[in-house]
């Protein structure tokens, strides 16, 4: 029997993969029940990663995503809301938002998947085992998501994001929608500092004033985030477990998205014990120039203030997703429009 230990994205997409592959497979989660690790809030699948649209990528590794919203827009504002950038949907749309926690997750979707093939799913366990998948989440909390779920009226199609390291330091600001009556509004931070006081400036922030304005907050929510700018792995491995996920240190180091990173993972891990491969080379040769890449984007981030940001955003202008995508996937370009972007500010 394998064992797995975490029943969150990475986990579960390991479980269904090799029930896939005949193997009797239970997981092991740590909460009462799956989907506890947030409170129900919409988080963004982003499709520039690649020129192949997202959810057909990953309906290679053989699962099923419940998708909430297509975005075709989003609004990318400086510190200064002067010349914001423009991102437009081409033959893809610019991603996909999902809900993160409660029962209407993606993580309670994948548990159903995986239920239907079989996989035993053991909640609220808190003993020791030897599991042959580790994926428990973050092992290095290096950053921290603060924010709220609005009931109002929203283009369900558009996102705003706001850079200001006064409000979100090393960080940014976002609006997601879920529907067109719900959508999160959240500070990721890099830096800690009193996430709470930090949302509340938004409330009278002239770009968010508005919304606040018109819209109910039903709750607010908090969660910690994994990082791996201080060292990318070298093996995701430990002692006879493969790592997945956040808890290998598999996530975007540049905005901190690791939906893809776990689903990825987690497949991989699965691929491993199938079918008796090195993990660490399969991890390798398909993650680890993407880390690499977005870890020099953070190195830059982290060096960066207010200044850097109003040029950054400027520079970016108006592109559809295509064009944004040709930058994010060219190791060479990326470099150059984030590095002359800083020479040219001085920081």
């Amino acid at each position: 029997m394998i064992k797995i230990l975490g029943g969150g994205i990475a986990g579960l997409t390991a479980a269904i993969n090799l029930a896939d592959g005949n193997e009797e497979v239970t997981v092991y989660e740590l909460q009462p029940r799956i989907g506890m690790r947030f409170k129900p809030n919409c988080q963004l699948l982003p499709n520039w990663d690649s020129k192949e649209d997202i959810l057909s990528y990953l309906r290679k590794f053989k699962i099923k995503i419940n998708w909430k919203t297509k975005l075709n827009f989003v609004d990318i504002y400086p510190p200064d809301l002067k010349h914001k950038a423009e991102i437009f949907s081409g033959e893809k749309p610019i991603g996909y938002t999902l809900t993160r926690g409660g029962n209407e997750s993606f993580e309670c979707y994948l548990a159903k998947q995986a239920k239907k093939k079989g996989v035993e799913i053991v909640t609220n366990f808190k003993d020791k085992i030897d599991a042959n998948i580790i994926a428990t989440g973050p092992k290095y909390p290096e950053g921290l998501g603060y924010g709220g779920v609005l009931s109002g009226d929203f283009d369900k199609r558009k996102a705003i994001i706001l850079f200001d390291y006064n409000i979100a330091p090393g960080g940014y600001i976002y609006l997601l929608p879920h529907s067109s009556k719900l959508a999160t509004i959240a500070i990721a931070l890099r830096k800690w500092s009193d996430s709470k006081i930090q949302f509340n400036k938004l409330i009278d922030h002239p770009l968010f004033k508005e919304v606040f304005r018109y819209s109910e907050l039903l709750y607010n929510f908090s969660a910690i985030a994994n990082g791996t700018i201080k060292k990318i792995p070298k093996t995701a491995k430990l002692k006879n477990s493969l790592l997945a996920g956040e808890a290998a240190g598999f996530q975007d180091n540049a905005y901190g998205f690791g939906m893809r990173y776990s689903i990825i993972s987690g497949y991989l891990a699965s691929k491993s014990i199938l079918e008796g491969l090195d993990y660490d080379k399969l991890w390798k040769d398909v993650l680890l120039e993407e880390l690499k890449r977005t870890r020099m984007i953070r190195i830059v981030l982290d060096k960066a203030n207010n200044n850097f940001l109003n040029k950054l955003v400027a520079s970016l202008g108006k592109k559809n997703i295509d064009e944004l995508t040709d930058i994010w996937t060219s190791k060479k370009s990326l470099a150059a429009y984030y590095f002359k972007t800083l020479f040219k500010t001085g920081k």
